[in-house]
């Protein structure tokens, strides 16, 4: 029997623990009404992967920043220790279930994911 990678492992276990909720994904942080940290599985690469995500609005984003700048809406995608990171900024007030489900579709829809910082829409002066 082929043993299957981590990343597999890792789909399998939350595909189970999903179905138990009866969830798209798993709630890990809820950090502040602008900032949650969720787990969800969708593809990348031609692969099923658990994308381990941070979801925040720009304005909490800025917190974690120095200096003034302005800035748009984003995806950032970067490669764990054994899985996939995703950060995405959005120009919203708060991070509701709305705007979770929004974006697990716009991940699980988005054809051509790579790793780095994929900006979209209106720049945004954010002080």
């Amino acid at each position: 029997m082929e043993q299957l990678d981590s990343f597999e492992q890792q789909s399998i276990e939350l595909a189970s623990r999903l179905k138990e909720l009866a969830s798209e994904y798993e709630l890990v942080d809820r950090c502040s009404a602008e900032k949650v940290r969720i787990r969800f599985i969708g593809g990348f690469k031609g692969r099923e992967i658990v994308w381990d995500a941070t979801i925040s609005t720009l304005n909490e984003y800025r917190k974690s920043v120095s200096e003034d700048f302005k800035l748009r809406q984003f995806i950032e995608i970067a490669l764990g220790e054994n899985n996939y990171k995703l950060m995405i900024g959005l120009n919203i007030g708060e991070i509701d279930k709305a705007a979770i489900k929004k974006s697990i579709i716009m991940i699980r829809n988005y054809k051509r994911l790579h790793i780095g910082r994929h900006e979209y829409g209106d720049v945004v002066d954010i002080k």
